[in-house]
């Protein structure tokens, strides 16, 4: 318990404390403020250890010579009234910065694991308590982050401390292993592969803390969301396409929640059609036969795809997805690639597992930024189907041209 403060007849602090400045605050001097101050009632709110803390460093500086104050701090509060007043409205004095205005690197890949294995809560901790060890020592105490994440007063609040003590449980030996009251935090090598993740793929982005500290629904649409924010890093390939089944078998999550996330994250979506060959050179019942339904007669009346007047059969390709984050550098992503493969073979030794990884199925459809790429994977048959886009100030959709291989 801290020394007794005075405060007025309301129960407000006042905006200024006489404290004795002729000396230093002794232990003579507090045994004369303490015999004076029993002395009051006791239910007007004398007690505040806190607040006996901060007036006791506040009148030492001011008690101290004009000569050593050049040497203090420029960021200590001096102004005790000012003090007071925060104090007063509940306010937190914290260092670091509010988490509107800043970043953290995430890797799509382990976003997207955290989704798959139901870790989205306790990475969102992980992912806090990473950026809040400022000093980079690698581990937190659990009273810092009990004050930081379940404290009422805290910016960075995201439960409780009944919740966070089930998170701890949880996330034990995946994300941070707990001794001697500290959390120490796994590096990302070691969360990918308990995650089950064999490699860092794509860019990293850039995720502000302030969606960790939302709500929980948000956290899980933006951990989807840096998988499109991730996928390339050029402008001109960066809206490729993409089905409906493939991101589902990439993310394990259905197309009712992809959209759902989608909308959630702001994920902007385009159109994307190709266009084939003339009408007259090909049947109707031969190109539906091939395209489904999707197919449809696109006339292009001004010549911009070749003769003027002339009719092509076009289709609907899957949409192209914007991602709302910005990519950042790669920083260690090899070396860290390098760390998890080393302890995926690690893992193996013994087990009779091959460390030889397949080859990536066939692809029957790619596409290109351009026509001079779209040729030369035409000489490697990379693909059945090989597409590159049209210059098109469309915002809403895009054309691609189209080269069949077989």
């Amino acid at each position: 318990m801290g020394l007794p403060v005075l405060t007025a007849e309301d129960g407000r602090f006042p905006d200024y404390v006489v404290l004795p400045h002729s000396q230093s605050p002794t232990t003579n001097s507090d045994r004369e403020i303490t015999a004076v101050i029993q002395q009051l009632p006791t239910h007007m709110g004398w007690e505040s250890a806190s607040l006996t803390a901060v007036l006791r460093r506040s009148a030492c500086s001011q008690s101290k010579p004009a000569h050593h104050s050049s040497h203090l701090p420029q960021k200590n509060i001096s102004n005790t009234s000012c003090l007071n007043s925060k104090l007063a409205k509940g306010e937190t004095i914290s260092p670091l910065p509010s988490p509107s205005t800043v970043t953290v690197r995430v890797y799509a890949p382990l976003a997207l694991a955290m989704l798959r294995t139901g870790q989205a809560t306790t990475g969102r901790i992980w992912l806090l308590l990473r950026y809040l060890d400022t000093d980079g020592r690698g581990w937190v105490t659990v009273e810092q982050a009990r004050n930081w994440l379940t404290d009422k007063t805290s910016i960075w609040r995201v439960c409780g401390w009944r919740q966070l003590r089930n998170l701890l449980r949880q996330g034990e030996g995946v994300f941070w292993h707990r001794g001697n009251g500290r959390l120490w935090l796994c590096a990302i090598p070691k969360v990918a592969a308990a995650l089950g993740v064999t490699q860092l793929t794509g860019r990293p982005i850039a995720l502000p803390v302030s969606v960790l500290t939302a709500g929980i629904g948000t956290v899980r649409a933006h951990f989807y969301a840096t998988f499109h924010s991730s996928r390339t890093a050029s402008q001109q390939t960066r809206h490729k396409p993409i089905a409906r089944e493939t991101i589902a078998a990439i993310t394990h999550l259905p197309e009712r929640t992809q959209r759902h996330y989608e909308h959630k994250a702001g994920v902007r979506t385009q159109r994307n059609f190709a266009i084939g060959k003339k009408v007259n050179s090909v049947s109707a019942h031969e190109i539906a036969w091939e395209r489904g339904t999707a197919v449809f007669e696109l006339k292009d009346f001004l010549g911009k795809h070749g003769q003027q007047g002339s009719t092509y059969w076009a289709w609907q390709l899957p949409n192209s997805y914007v991602g709302p984050h910005k990519q950042t550098g790669r920083g260690r992503q090899k070396r860290m690639n390098r760390e998890l493969a080393d302890l995926f073979m690690q893992g193996m030794t013994g087990n009779g597992r091959s460390a030889h990884t397949p080859p990536p199925p066939y692809t029957t459809r790619r596409y290109y930024a351009n026509g001079r790429l779209a040729a030369k994977a035409c000489t490697r048959r990379a693909a059945n189907e090989l597409y590159w886009t049209v210059p098109y100030k469309n915002g809403r959709l895009r054309l691609w041209y189209f080269l069949e291989t077989k």
